[in-house]
């Protein structure tokens, strides 16, 4: 079934949307996977805790700068913010952040240093706020995105790590193709209870192929028309599939697309170059 308030270049340009939502170079979803599970200290989000090699170089995620951790030895919260951004020829991005960590161990006493105490780390209970734009040859967009997160399985004597939570976000998108502009503003829901990250897996190339299950979204595009407002519910579900990429299948498209999770993008039938 496809809904017809939209014509396909509507679709299209909402279907890059989620995959920006979820992408690490487009400091999506999966990129607070990274930032959730950090080192924190000297260097910042970049040297993630579970893939002390082989990460994303800078041109992906990005560089952080201006950097500020604060601990708050009350409740044991860990507050970092950044700037972070990449410009390349395919892309661009300038954010803000600010992330709040909170360290358990087994039994649920707060870690006020969990480097030093890496072997009691049990779970992660993370919030991020995240704010900013990105642009590529056919589509800018900006925005707010909120992310909760509760990691459970840190201990290393586990297998995987088990994540569930929800990002929120608001914002705007535009995109042109063949001849026509398409503005639309937006908000956002993807709620995710058992996505797995394989702790044997995090060593490989690229973090993404640790990662595995199912994220649900909502993507309401709203269009402005005089003094009314057109809204179209875009749902479906995003299956991650342990390999760097992601299957998005919804029933505004006839076939499932595929997301590289790294970049954030559809990646289209026969190629990665392009859009779809």
């Amino acid at each position: 079934m496809k809904n017809d308030s939209f014509d396909s270049e509507e679709t299209k340009a909402v279907m890059e949307e989620v995959a920006q939502s979820i992408g690490v170079q487009t400091d999506g979803l999966v990129s607070n996977f990274l930032d959730a599970t950090a080192n924190l200290g000297q260097g910042g989000p970049n040297q993630p805790r579970i893939m002390p090699t082989q990460q994303p170089d800078s041109s992906v995620i990005g560089n952080a700068t201006n950097i500020k951790l604060s601990v708050d030895f009350r409740t044991g919260i860990h507050t970092l913010e950044f700037d972070r951004s990449v410009r390349t020829a395919e892309f661009s991005k300038n954010l803000s952040a600010i992330l709040k960590y909170l360290y358990r161990n087994k039994s649920g006493t707060p870690l006020l240093m969990p480097r030093r105490n890496q072997g009691e780390l049990e779970t992660i209970q993370f919030s991020g706020f995240k704010t900013g734009e990105t642009t590529t040859s056919f589509h800018r967009s900006g925005f707010q995105r909120t992310d909760s997160m509760y990691f459970k399985g840190m201990n290393r004597q586990n297998q995987a790590i088990t994540v569930r939570g929800f990002q929120s976000s608001k914002g705007f998108f535009e995109s042109s193709a063949n001849d026509e502009e398409i503005f639309r503003y937006y908000n956002s829901v993807f709620i995710y209870d058992n996505v797995q990250i394989r702790k044997q897996a995090v060593n490989e190339r690229d973090f993404t192929r640790s990662l595995s299950g199912v994220i649900e979204f909502n993507f309401y595009s709203k269009k402005l028309q005089g003094t009314d407002t057109l809204t179209v519910n875009y749902s479906g579900k995003i299956e991650l599939m342990g390999d760097g990429n992601a299957l998005l299948r919804t029933k505004f498209i006839n076939e499932p697309l595929l997301i590289d999770l790294k970049l954030g993008k559809i990646i289209p039938r026969g190629g990665r170059n392009g859009r779809p």
